[in-house]
């Protein structure tokens, strides 16, 4: 365990560098996190990111990895709703949506 958080520790210290290297604005970047400009550059010298803030920021330093991400955690949802038989038809689905449609 010790080894994940010091590893963690590197990653929060890499962070300014990482987003320095993308090709976002701070501005957008504090606006998809919804906090203030002051808490984003405070957050940023100080490293005190919380987990669920460095896996948004990993959509702006790497997309690719981000929603490689992103699809796998889904394919796993989806994987254990079949399990469960909690998945409807494709049909059905189809039925369902045409049927919003129409409305």
């Amino acid at each position: 365990m010790i080894q994940e958080v010091i590893n963690y520790q590197k990653v929060l210290d890499r962070l300014p560098a990482l987003l320095e290297q993308t090709h976002f604005k701070s501005k957008y970047i504090i606006d998809e996190l919804g906090i203030t400009k002051p808490t984003f550059y405070r957050k940023l010298k100080n490293g005190s990111w919380t987990p669920n803030e460095v896996i948004q920021l990993a959509k702006f330093i790497d997309p690719e990895q981000y929603y490689r991400y992103q699809f796998e955690q889904e394919a796993l949802i989806a994987e254990k709703e079949l399990a469960k038989g909690e998945l409807i038809s494709n049909e059905i689905a189809l039925k369902t949506i045409k049927d919003r449609i129409k409305k």
